[in-house]
């Protein structure tokens, strides 16, 4: 993968880019696409397709061949991201990667990591500088299994938790309300049917209990994020034959029980953030035969959603990640190497195009460490 600098001519703010080819996933070849964006306003404006071109230059080059589908930062230079490594090949044999920066994504380090315990990872999450957790899944006995691995040493070695036996085929999302409290969602494939999953530890990861839920509610749980000790929200799927429908669940007592709440918009959910107590907002895919991204959100804590308007787009799209760095300005990204950015809460959102050379990517997670600086990762 190449790493690229790309900076404005006019204020000589930067963005860094990774990109690397040959991933297989879904059937399609794909591109790796790690980036840090150092956003400035000095852009020209194009009303058409509520779209905002910025005029970037590439300045320096390097290497980093990996697919990563979730960034977390414990501080403004010291960041983790999570994926595998595309040249080992598909399904059993991936080999599972975390990488690290301690300067702001200028470079990034290998961490050491054993096959043995993560074929995939797809969520990264620290309670403090040294202790982190990441999740996804890993291929034993002919099987593959939820893993959550965990290390207290910043990243330098890390081990695989003991789960509920039986309990998950993959984790997709992890969240710590505390140092010791944290919640892991994904599904599990027992009787010939996908059920969505939630694992909780009040230990630090020590032990783990397993809620796994009925197919009629979710057959999948794609994230998971909590506003305080005892409130928190999961997304997913539901699926009836071929139709899918999304799926919002919340717990208000700590995830010893969680409610669907009503949708009715997007038939796939990703991502959810909250700004607030009262206001979330979740990504996914609006379900159409086009199907175009989604991006929902609730001023009053789920009990009512209501579809945002995104620009139109001239390919197919969805959104898998948002990300807001303060209650205002909103970042989400998705499949297509889209990047949308909002100002006002999301109620409008504009396209954030790079340059069509570099297109070449989906996106699957951002962050943001400062009202300026922000990290997207994909493949």
């Amino acid at each position: 993968m190449a790493l690229y600098w790309f900076q404005c001519k006019k204020c000589g703010i930067a963005i860094k880019n990774n990109s690397s080819t040959n991933y297989y996933v879904m059937r399609k070849i794909l591109f790796l696409f790690i980036m840090v964006v150092s956003l400035c306003e000095c852009k020209k404006n194009d009303t058409t397709n509520n779209t905002t071109k910025s005029n970037w230059i590439k300045s320096l080059n390097g290497t980093i061949p990996y697919d990563l589908y979730s960034v977390y930062f414990t501080d403004a230079n010291t960041g983790y991201a999570v994926g595998k490594d595309p040249t080992t090949g598909w399904g059993p044999s991936d080999s599972a990667v975390i990488i690290k920066t301690i300067n702001k994504g200028s470079t990034w380090t290998v961490l050491p990591l054993r096959k043995t315990i993560a074929n995939d990872l797809f969520s990264v999450y620290f309670t403090d500088a040294n202790t982190g957790y990441a999740v996804g899944n890993v291929y034993q006995t002919g099987a593959f299994y939820g893993t959550v691995l965990k290390t207290t040493n910043g990243g330098t070695s890390w081990i695989a938790l003991a789960l509920p036996s039986g309990t998950t085929t993959g984790l997709s999302s992890v969240y710590f309300t505390n140092a010791n409290t944290g919640y892991a969602v994904g599904n599990v494939y027992q009787a010939g049917a996908f059920y969505g999953v939630i694992l909780k530890t009040i230990n630090g990861g020590t032990t783990w209990t397993s809620s796994i839920l009925p197919s009629a509610t979710t057959n999948g749980l794609n994230s998971v994020y909590f506003t305080d000790a005892n409130t928190g929200y999961t997304v997913g799927n539901v699926h009836n034959g071929s139709v899918y429908s999304s799926v919002v669940l919340k717990t208000i007592n700590g995830g010893t029980t969680w409610t669907a709440l009503p949708i009715g918009i997007a038939s796939s959910l990703y991502s959810i953030y909250f700004t607030d107590a009262n206001t979330g907002y979740a990504t996914g895919t609006d379900g159409t035969e086009t199907s175009r991204g989604a991006i929902i959100k609730t001023s009053n804590g789920g009990t009512t959603w209501t579809a945002l308007p995104l620009p139109t787009m001239s390919s197919m799209f969805d959104v898998r990640s948002i990300y807001f760095a303060s209650t205002t300005n909103g970042y989400a990204v998705g499949t297509g190497g889209y990047i949308f950015k909002t100002t006002n809460s999301g109620t409008t959102w504009t396209n954030l195009p790079l340059d069509n050379s570099l297109q070449l990517t989906d996106f699957f997670g951002v962050r943001f460490t400062d009202a300026n600086t922000g990290y997207v990762v994909g493949d």
